[in-house]
């Protein structure tokens, strides 16, 4: 994989995060080192991604189910 293809996946795998899991999992099966440090980058990549979801998700719904109407 050359440098170029790398940067695609991980910017997908931060956008998209199954990508990177799906990466992470068909890298287990590879044989090659190199493929496997892709892998488990995407994995990193897709967990952050995934952890600041979840955090805008829950900070969205606490601020605007604590919004008063007066």
């Amino acid at each position: 994989m050359n440098h170029f293809e790398k940067v695609i996946l991980y910017i997908l795998s931060f956008i998209l995060f199954p990508i990177g899991f799906i990466t992470w999992i068909i890298s287990l099966f590879n044989q090659s080192q190199q493929m496997k440090k892709v892998g488990r980058t995407a994995l990193y990549f897709s967990l952050v991604s995934f952890c600041l979801q979840i955090l805008i998700g829950a900070a969205n719904y606490i601020l605007y189910t604590n919004v008063t109407v007066q």
